[in-house]
């Protein structure tokens, strides 16, 4: 029998804020992640490996042209005492993610003839065109998300990811089934975003602060929050690169068809544990700020946090390498027994970026973000040499086994670095 002590210490743990918090993202999460691999076998089926690896290597591009529209002010949403500030940083980072949207227009418009340098495919071209938008789109559903978060809505980014999730991949497959083609696929990942945006921007329309007077200019935000441009946003386009990294190369030394085949391993082995990941990065970030301004070290949540993602690491990583192919050829058809094969080692990287997510976020709040932006040179240099040295040599299979390797050791290196910093920031804390 469990004693009234201890029944009152899970009581007081299970309602702990974060802990509360952390269940609602987790379980919108977990409902549109399972819209996404309930429609997987279908939309599999309805769409090539060529389309899939045609949205990945838009998504790879867009991914971090909008990480240089907001110049990184989203994350610094969360700093300003006064939500009226917090606010002007948010109108100036989406007037510079509307800039960089129209540069890429521009530029579309003026070297089109050159887009289709891959595969020569008319349906690429076209494709490309929704390049604009999806930067802008991703700009703003990213500066959308962190306002909420600054706003603690967790239970409304949970409803918008699960709207969006639904009413995006029903349209997928409605198109797939009306004949519409493979363009659709990627107008449905856009929609995704624009319906998630528009979900949140309605339900989160009264924070903003239309009362409170601010007379600070813009130029004086972006001054004070500079190190968010200077150093975490290229940091983030390092990182952004690294991930998207096979996207792009193995449409290059390898072919569209294998990058799709890529793209579906990736998503469907970060599906179960990205949902954990988007959940704890957003409600760890806002819990480690306030510990920041009471003047606590972050060490022991840090260490504590990434040893409870690495275990949960563990036994997708085991149950990939062994049944990895098995599952992807009863699941989505035995013409993905490639994507099932790729799986084993995406199950590697997957893993290392998830259990770095404490570690990411500390020197987020900790303002370390030129630390960061070197290690991400370092780290990104060495996949990239890896992956050319890889690509030129070895298979398709042999060249992911590599890349995801090499990423997996930068991420541990990170996490190392970080806990040993926090350690000693720790013990010189407590000695004085």
């Amino acid at each position: 029998m469990i004693n009234t002590k201890s029944k009152e210490k899970v009581i007081a743990i299970c309602t702990q804020p974060f802990l509360r918090n952390f269940a609602k993202l987790v379980s919108g999460s977990f409902v549109a992640q399972f819209i996404v691999l309930l429609c997987a076998p279908i939309l599999t089926r309805l769409y090539t490996p060529e389309d899939f690896g045609t949205l990945g290597f838009l998504t790879a591009i867009s991914g971090f042209l909008a990480l240089l529209g907001t110049l990184r002010f989203d994350l610094a949403l969360m700093l300003p005492d006064k939500d009226s500030s917090a606010w002007k940083l948010f109108c100036l980072a989406s007037g510079t993610s509307l800039l960089v949207s129209i540069i890429v227009l521009l530029l579309l418009l003026l070297f089109g003839d050159n887009i289709s340098f891959l595969n020569g495919s008319n349906f690429y071209k076209q494709a490309c065109l929704w390049l604009p938008i999806f930067v802008l789109s991703s700009s703003l559903l990213s500066l959308t998300q962190h306002w909420a978060i600054r706003c603690k809505a967790f239970g409304t980014i949970s409803k918008a990811t699960v709207t969006s999730s639904a009413v995006s991949n029903s349209c997928k497959i409605g198109a797939g089934l009306s004949g519409f083609g493979g363009w659709f696929l990627v107008f449905g990942a856009l929609l995704q975003q624009l319906i998630q945006m528009g979900t949140l921007g309605l339900l989160l329309k009264k924070t903003i602060p239309t009362k409170e007077k601010n007379n600070e200019r813009y130029y004086d935000l972006a001054k004070k929050y500079r190190n968010f441009t200077l150093w975490r946003m290229p940091q983030d386009v390092m990182a952004s690169i690294a991930a998207n990294l096979p996207n792009v190369l193995l449409a290059i030394y390898y072919s569209t068809q294998t990058v799709g085949f890529y793209l579906l391993a990736y998503r469907v082995t970060l599906a179960p544990l990205g949902l954990i990941k988007e959940a704890f990065q957003k409600v760890f970030y806002q819990k480690a700020t306030e510990l920041h301004h009471k003047g606590q070290c972050l060490y022991k949540s840090v260490r504590n946090m990434t040893l409870v993602l690495t275990l949960l690491c563990v036994p997708l990583f085991v149950f990939l390498f062994f049944f990895g192919e098995s599952l992807f050829v009863v699941a989505l058809g035995k013409e993905w027994l490639t994507a099932g094969s790729y799986s084993k080692y995406i199950g590697i990287l997957v893993s290392g970026a998830v259990a770095n997510t404490p570690s990411v976020v500390a020197m987020t709040v900790l303002e370390k973000n030129r630390e960061l932006l070197i290690y991400e040179l370092g780290a990104t240099g060495l996949r990239v040499i890896a992956f050319i040295i890889a690509g030129n040599y070895l298979s398709a299979e042999s060249t992911i086994a590599v890349f995801s390797s090499v990423s997996a050791v930068a991420n541990c290196c990170l996490i190392f670095g970080v806990l040993i910093y926090l350690r000693k920031k720790n013990d010189i804390r407590k000695a004085s």
